[in-house]
């Protein structure tokens, strides 16, 4: 592999595997970012890591550093030859006579694999339902006579990952849609590597809108039996371990996070633990990542007051997040900053410890800085509940200016999608800033205002069947539901003990009928 990488410099540098160099530049730029530092402030850094993440893998690989364009004007130029350290670069045109025979489906879906590698999921989304009309014979330039059902299935596998990635219920269901037919194509051809495959991309999508039995049912009949149709000799078995050390991670997630047990989260650390292993040793570095991002999670979950399990949790997410910055994944990093905040807001209470609660703090925020890596119309899930934890820990730093206006506009956006859960736990945080400001003499938000506005999702709720059927479906909203009315009676209770009184019966009557 030869990369050519401009920079102004007089003389062209020649790097190669033999060096430290590829392996150096990542670390410093990984080192720069746990810092603090964002991308946009390190001189070509996504550009470095990506560049060296690939050349560090290549048995012989170099890096010409300098004025390359030289070179790509002499290819342009026949006439004119560049030298090299004694060796003459070969002038063969511009455009190489191979990428004349790509077809067109191929080149619709390279330009989509470019923009999902650039966090670009709305263009990539575009670019597969071109490749996938041309698939079924329906793109502008007809038939499908050259497409097999293979690559029929590829597209349709690729289609769903960027729908998944677009975190709506509308687009799970569309990423569903296009697993269930892929799988039918892979496994009706005998490619059952594949076919396992894109069953746990469904798995994965089960288990992300908490449809937990269901993803259970399927993994425990998703069979892995790898078939000479699914890859190269050579890749075959890398293909089916990766596809089994998966296998691990959804079931990790499935125990971890839709079980409420000690028994069963237990058992998905140790799953997860051998997966992580497994992953480490076999090179998948990506999914290394999403293990110990799985497993810090659980630990956060099922911790309670245990320091040490925190601590651990906190580790995994950390070697976590150092994996996903060398290779460019944004939502991973962005889902390593907010859950490791999320362990040092809870140390910071548990060992009384305000600079971890400054830590946290910080850790959102650069959150935030990756979000923005991705495609605008597609963060807004993200970037409320980061928002919404940082206004969290704002407030529990007594940062209450900093925290109010943050929790205000978390709490509009909860409003304009209709997800009256969220509006309500935002609304339990405006509460305490109101109260908390109340207390200082610096008046700000009414606090009888936000009560009143809590009072009214659950009073609702009284006689909203879709609220009550959703407090049976997922307990946790009726015990937050609990814990936020409690807040708001006991904050309003001097300013307004009628309403106070209200709040404590309509809880009564929602959260105690049996």
């Amino acid at each position: 592999t030869l990369w050519l990488w401009y920079e102004w410099r007089e003389q062209m540098e020649l790097e190669d595997s033999s060096t430290d160099a590829y392996e150096r530049d990542m670390n410093e730029i990984g080192t720069l970012v746990s810092e603090g530092k964002s991308f946009s402030e390190i001189s070509r850094g996504m550009e470095t890591l990506s560049t060296c993440e690939i050349l560090s893998e290549r048995e012989n690989a170099l890096r010409l550093r300098g004025k390359v364009s030289d070179i790509m004007n002499a290819t342009a130029l026949p006439d004119h030859d560049v030298f090299i350290a004694g060796a003459c670069v070969d002038p063969c045109g511009p455009i190489p006579d191979w990428t004349k025979v790509i077809s067109a489906i191929d080149r619709v879906r390279g330009a989509a694999k470019l923009y999902s590698r650039a966090s670009c999921t709305d263009e990539a989304i575009k670019f597969l339902e071109e490749a996938n009309r041309l698939a079924s014979g329906d793109g502008e330039d007809g038939g499908n006579a050259t497409t097999t059902p293979f690559v029929k299935a590829q597209v349709l596998k690729e289609l769903g990952n960027e729908y998944e990635k677009a975190s709506t219920s509308e687009s799970y269901a569309k990423a569903l849609s296009c697993y269930n037919d892929a799988f039918t194509i892979f496994e009706s051809s005998s490619h059952s590597t594949k076919a396992a495959e894109t069953r746990l991309d469904t798995i994965n999508v089960l288990r992300r809108t908490r449809r937990f039995d269901e993803a259970e049912d399927l993994l425990e009949a998703l069979e892995l039996n790898g078939t000479s149709n699914d890859h190269n000799s050579g890749d075959a078995d890398a293909a089916i371990q990766k596809v089994s050390i998966r296998r691990g991670l959804m079931k990790g997630l499935i125990l971890g996070m839709g079980r409420r047990d000690t028994e069963s989260r237990e058992k998905a650390l140790s799953i997860l633990e051998e997966a992580a292993k497994n992953a480490d040793e076999g090179g998948f570095v990506g999914l290394h990542a999403a293990i110990l991002n799985a497993s810090g999670l659980i630990k956060y979950q099922m911790a309670g007051n245990s320091i040490d399990l925190l601590e651990s949790g906190a580790k995994d997410l950390d070697i976590a997040f150092r994996l996903n910055i060398y290779i460019g994944d944004a939502r991973s990093c962005f889902q390593q900053m907010r859950n490791v905040g999320l362990i040092h807001a809870k140390l910071s209470r548990l060992t009384d410890s305000p600079e971890l609660l400054e830590q946290a703090i910080t850790e959102f925020k650069r959150g935030e800085k990756f979000l923005f890596r991705l495609s605008k119309n597609r963060i807004m899930g993200e970037l409320l509940e980061i928002r919404f934890r940082l206004g969290e820990s704002l407030v529990a730093a007594g940062r209450l200016d900093e925290a109010e206006p943050i929790l205000s506009k978390v709490r509009e956006e909860r409003v304009k999608q209709g997800d009256w859960h969220n509006e309500a736990r935002t609304l339990e945080l405006l509460v305490k800033c109101a109260y908390g400001m109340k207390v200082k003499g610096n008046g700000g938000v009414e606090l009888s205002k936000r009560a009143n506005q809590i009072k009214f999702i659950y009073e609702d709720a009284l006689t909203n069947e879709s609220k009550q059927e959703r407090f049976v479906k997922v307990p946790i909203t009726a015990s937050n539901g609990r814990q936020i009315i409690q807040t708001a009676s006991d904050a309003v209770k001097d300013e307004d003990n009628n309403l106070s009184i209200e709040l404590q019966s309509i809880s009564e009557r929602l959260f105690n009928k049996n």
